[in-house]
């Protein structure tokens, strides 16, 4: 075994530099500690901002412009296989570091957690040069924005999607990513549709009521909303899955449990404070 031929007060190698490089790190953290711009500060505005309960309140018999909702697909299985996943944003490692909150081309998922936050909480908004005003009601064939109730800029983000290309790639299934974005264009725009194709011509104009399942569809396209319950990940909120702009069919070409959605009015209690939920089911195509 070799060992050294130095005494325990002999100074080796470039010490001077890591003395140095040592007081450098310690006067960095130091700085950043005041001006609250370490990872942990980052983290806990972000938790502050994106868990931050909001007045969540039913105005009336049908669903209005202007009003506050969660979006949420009723018959996707969740992690442990509870049914229904709640529309929500997530950020990336940069939007904690520079934001703490939603900003452009943050992504948009479904989360197991269905409590209210202004995490999953979302406006419908008339789209511009429409007839529509805040406080109308919201009807089936009506176009609409869904957009956020804050984000970094105290401004709204709509929420959009990209057909797959060569310069907006899809999800792992080259379905349309779902994002956030601060421009309103013809890709942020769409439309719900009565769930029962049959019945779907007659209600056309007919005050959407909360809680009615319903497909929303984006106006350019033409095609559904829809969860991807088989592209679950971890985020830094816990287990979320993606959500895309796809049609899904069953064997029998109905549409999928993936694509019906609910414009929810009102808090549910439950006991669902806790982001953290494991496992997933898988769907057919």
């Amino acid at each position: 075994m070799q060992t050294s031929s130095y005494s325990s007060n002999t100074l080796v190698y470039n010490w001077f530099e890591d003395v140095r490089a040592l007081e450098t790190r310690l006067k960095d953290f130091q700085r950043k500690q005041k001006n609250s711009d370490l990872k942990v500060s980052h983290t806990r505005k972000t938790f502050y901002n994106l868990f931050k309960e909001l007045p969540f309140i039913q105005k009336g018999r049908y669903v209005k412009f202007g009003q506050t909702v969660q979006i949420v697909t009723p018959f996707t299985p969740g992690p442990n296989g509870k049914l229904g996943l709640t529309l929500c944003g997530t950020v990336t490692e940069k939007d904690i570091d520079e934001y703490g909150h939603f900003s452009d081309q943050s992504l948009v998922n479904v989360s197991p957690v269905s409590r209210p936050y202004m995490k999953n909480l979302f406006k419908i908004l008339p789209c511009k040069g429409s007839q529509q005003k805040e406080g109308d009601d919201i009807r089936y064939g009506d176009e609409f924005l869904i957009a956020t109730t804050g984000s970094w800029s105290g401004k709204p983000l709509y929420v959009r999607s990209d057909p797959p290309s060569a310069m907006s790639p899809g999800n792992d299934l080259n379905h349309g990513v779902v994002t956030f974005t601060s421009k309103e264009d013809s890709y942020c725009q769409w439309k719900s549709l009565y769930e029962n194709r049959d019945e779907r011509e007659a209600m056309e104009t007919h005050p959407i009521e909360p809680s009615t399942r319903m497909m929303i569809k984006q106006v350019m396209t033409n095609k559904s909303l829809s969860a991807e319950p088989t592209l679950w990940y971890q985020t830094f909120f816990g287990p979320e899955a993606d959500v895309s702009v796809h049609d899904y069919q069953t064997p029998k070409r109905t549409d999928s449990v993936n694509s019906i959605w609910m414009f929810v009015t009102q808090e549910k209690r439950d006991s669902d404070r806790n982001p953290i939920n494991d496992g997933c089911e898988t769907i057919n195509e």
